[in-house]
């Protein structure tokens, strides 16, 4: 690749072929060096988007919400929380970075409003409540 300054450059392609016969066009180009802008501060309320795109990587084993997700080497667990509208579950879906594959566990208890962190290849889950009085507490 040439490196080019700022200006108006002209081009012309020939082309021959093996009986002598040519042809030939010609194409203006005007390089334009953009401005380099600073990097926002965090303060900056114009801030680039990212552009950045999901990509899909399946469903968990069974629907449900307030559950406890944490990621430990190369797998991302999603375990416990209800099943709507209020069940608890003691589902672990865990999918395999590196197989792109899903397996399930099972905790000894359902449960919701878990915590969960990944520390080295371990995982650590903290349940904050009883999801016995959070029942009683959701539904009145």
């Amino acid at each position: 690749m040439i490196q080019l300054v700022e200006g108006l450059y002209k081009f012309e392609l020939t082309i021959t072929d093996n009986c002598g016969l040519s042809a030939k066009d010609t194409v203006q180009i005007f390089v334009n060096i953009p401005e380099v802008k600073q990097p926002p501060t965090c303060g900056d309320t114009n801030r680039p988007h990212i552009n950045a795109q999901l990509i899909p990587v399946g469903t968990l084993s069974q629907a449900r919400d307030g559950i406890g997700v944490a990621s430990a080497g190369n797998k991302l667990l999603f375990a416990g929380g209800f099943i709507p509208p209020g069940t608890p579950s003691s589902r672990v879906d865990v999918y395999d970075l590196t197989t792109q594959t899903w397996s399930t566990a099972e905790l000894r208890e359902a449960r919701s409003g878990i915590t969960a962190i990944g520390a080295g290849d371990r995982i650590f889950f903290c349940v904050r409540r009883d999801w016995r009085r959070n029942l009683r507490y959701k539904n009145g």
